[in-house]
């Protein structure tokens, strides 16, 4: 490895830039909520004020609480805005994982689906799979008003109802996309590729 110059220095400046942190007004909710705040929760109050509705609380980072084991952070961090979680109870008791940040709150959010533990599965589905939850929960949610609209049906989707808010698609979504089959091979190449192989308006 490579010596430090001066040990003594570098380590009063680490510590010093440490305890910065605690000191930033944004530490207190950001180590305990992590991104879900400043950018879930902050953008999806914004959309619903745009849209003259209430916030969905399921979808809020308080509702996440309740899922959270502990904090986790990368190596040496001091803020830990990363959780481990485990669903206890319901639909997804047992999914277990690491997040949730704050994009995957708006892909569930996009999707209809304002459920804390729904996007704690969906996180993990993503993860176990190897696929990003942002462009992937955007492609379908893309797809999902496209199915609201009458653009596309069940014809196209192989029989797949994808309302929007239909949690169980999701999920044949996401592992179709990951196996790259089905109407998941051509939203998994992104809205503009997929726009003109659909057609429409």
């Amino acid at each position: 490895g490579v010596a430090l110059a001066r040990p003594e220095e570098f380590l009063k400046l680490f510590r010093e830039f440490t305890t910065g942190f605690r000191k930033d007004p944004m530490w207190a909710s950001h180590s305990k909520y992590g991104t879900n705040t400043w950018v879930g929760d902050v953008v999806i109050k914004g959309i619903s004020r745009a849209l003259g509705r209430e916030p969905d609380a399921g979808i809020m980072s308080p509702a996440f609480w309740q899922h959270y084991e502990k904090n986790l952070s990368c190596s040496a961090c001091p803020i830990h805005c990363s959780h481990y979680y485990r669903i206890k109870e319901g639909k997804y008791t047992g999914v277990y994982g690491e997040g949730v940040e704050g994009n995957c709150i708006l892909a569930c959010y996009d999707m209809r689906i304002p459920d804390a533990a729904f996007a704690c599965a969906y996180n993990s589905r993503c993860n176990q799979l190897g696929l990003d939850v942002w462009h992937t929960g955007c492609n379908i949610a893309w797809a999902m008003e496209l199915y609201r609209d009458g653009i596309i049906t069940k014809d196209d989707t192989g029989g797949i109802d994808l309302m929007p808010g239909n949690a169980d698609a999701v999920f044949e979504m996401i592992d179709q996309v990951a196996a790259n089959t089905g109407f998941g091979r051509l939203i998994s190449l992104g809205q503009v590729a997929a726009a003109p192989v659909i057609g429409g308006d």
